[in-house]
């Protein structure tokens, strides 16, 4: 269990801090949730029901600042992950993006980017369902990183682009 204060990884909602965990009533149930405040999107507040595991499940823990930093330098050794077949990439693509592998999910960035400058060589763009795919990953492993690292999403980039060719706001 999840306690007050701590940071989470959750959905594309991003890093939330757990607010407060209490029950709430929406319409005649009440429940006990985990109330989570996005770090990037102050706006918003998430619930999360304790009692669903499935929910709670996506619930990540944060990575330690050792474990982001020695994916981002096997950045350069990392394959790019793409797959051709649009509806496989699709399905694979949204598996992976919501799972709690990051060194998958920085594999899928850097196919999508690599797809992208052979797309650009070409005169072509992306289709726009992997401009999605590329805006969710970036969001996912932007948010993460920048807060373990306490790096701004420029620091981030530069850091990123050194160990790969790409900046992430290209």
């Amino acid at each position: 269990m999840y306690q007050v204060g701590e940071h989470v990884l959750y959905c594309l909602h991003g890093v939330c801090k757990i607010n407060s965990i209490e029950d709430v009533q929406f319409g005649d149930v009440k429940q006990n949730y985990y109330i989570l405040k996005p770090v990037f999107d102050s706006g918003a507040t998430v619930f999360v029901p304790t009692d669903k595991e499935k929910l709670v499940s996506k619930m990540l823990p944060l990575l330690p600042s050792e474990t982001v930093m020695e994916l981002i330098d096997g950045l350069p050794n990392q394959k790019g992950y793409w797959i051709e077949f649009e509806p496989d990439r699709k399905e694979q693509y949204k598996q992976i993006i919501e799972g709690d592998d990051r060194k998958l999910q920085l594999s899928i960035l850097k196919g999508i980017l690599l797809q992208r400058k052979k797309l650009l060589s070409l005169k072509r763009k992306m289709h726009s369902s992997d401009e999605m795919f590329l805006k969710n990953v970036e969001k996912r492993i932007c948010e993460e990183f920048c807060f373990v690292l306490e790096k701004s999403k420029d620091e981030l980039s530069s850091i990123i682009h050194d160990n790969l060719g790409f900046s992430l706001a290209e």
